[in-house]
């Protein structure tokens, strides 16, 4: 996942992509990639399965292009938090911030807030 900025007001072919999604295409920075070679049942390498690496290099595909991997597009994604999730995020931060006081640690995490949604 990667964060991009669209300029619609400037170029109004762009808010579709925002509206419908679009398929893309990436080119990831070599030095950068970590990963490895998954293996079939007879040993051979099956796919590269990649843990980390920097994206290079992003294309936004004509509508009828087709994507090299399933799935790649670009999307609006939106994110909440249920009430649920924020307790146990607040719950963790209560916990982390007790332990470092109970083993004398300087005090790094600052005051508990409550999460705001955006």
């Amino acid at each position: 996942m990667t964060e991009g900025y669209l300029w619609t007001e400037q170029f109004p072919e762009a808010k579709r992509v925002i509206t419908k999604g679009n398929n893309q295409s990436m080119e990831l920075h070599e030095p950068t990639l970590k990963g490895f070679w998954s293996e079939s049942d007879n040993g051979e390498p099956s796919f590269f399965i990649i843990n980390e690496a920097i994206i290079s290099k992003l294309c936004i595909l004509g509508e009828d292009v087709e994507p090299c991997f399933e799935g790649a597009q670009i999307t609006k994604v939106q994110f909440s938090f249920e009430p649920s999730f924020q307790q146990k995020i607040l719950n963790m931060m209560e916990q982390v911030k007790e332990m470092q006081e109970e083993e004398g640690g300087t005090d790094s995490v600052e005051e508990v807030k409550e999460p705001e949604n955006e």
